[in-house]
């Protein structure tokens, strides 16, 4: 199973990647879940509207979803309109573990922020196991996150893509190429604190969604 949150405002090489990957491990996935509907999260570019949400219905999209996304607002039991992207996930866990044990990998590393160091590190965690500090008990007790790459740092990552020759999304050397630190490197939702320094790259890479970007948030 894989998740893919899409958030609509999103660089045409990032969706173009996970297409590719999509395709490349179809043999091992058994379902794909490829959300496109209504999500609420943060917008740092305005005071007057600090929310913002994607695939807002009545409202002119920055892209199209692909045709075989999940736009049907009755295909999860649990989802609510306008829902957050954190509530989406955790209940997404418990619908998807229909009440089994289920293990849920999420590629977040300790180093890419405070938040992120204490959601894996913090003492108050529940693990599947004492000599599993890699783990953690998801809301409603039957899901397990795992972190696989917790402890990675950017040198590994990049020395993994190098060792092993795969695919890697383009955006990464453009965004070298535009001279962005590897600390800012960030590929997430687009209007968020941490994103909205990096907003200026759809300006260069892609100037034709920065003007429908321009036109989606306030601010």
């Amino acid at each position: 199973m894989c998740l893919f949150i899409d958030w609509e405002a999103q660089f045409s090489c990032t969706i173009n990647y996970v297409q590719s990957l999509r395709e490349l491990y179809t043999d091992v996935i058994e379902e794909f879940y490829w959300v496109a509907l209504p999500l609420t999260t943060q917008n740092s570019l305005s005071q007057y509207q600090p929310e913002w949400q994607c695939w807002e219905p009545d409202v002119e999209w920055v892209r199209q979803p692909p045709q075989d996304a999940i736009t049907d607002p009755d295909f999860f039991s649990f989802y609510q309109p306008g829902m957050t992207f954190e509530q989406f996930v955790r209940e997404f866990a418990e619908w998807f573990s229909q009440k089994r044990p289920a293990a849920m990998m999420i590629g977040i590393r300790a180093d890419e922020s405070y938040n992120r160091f204490v959601a894996i590190a913090s003492l108050n965690k529940q693990r599947f196991a004492d000599d599993k500090p890699w783990t953690t008990a998801a809301p409603g007790g039957h899901s397990w996150y795992i972190y696989p790459i917790y402890d990675w740092k950017v040198a590994d990552i990049w020395t993994w893509y190098a060792n092993h020759q795969n695919l890697c999304n383009p955006l990464y050397n453009l965004m070298y190429q535009a001279g962005v630190p590897l600390r800012h490197m960030r590929i997430c939702e687009p209007f968020g604190p941490e994103q909205r320094q990096g907003l200026w790259l759809y300006h260069v890479i892609e100037p034709d969604r920065w003007l429908l970007c321009a036109h989606e948030s306030a601010g």
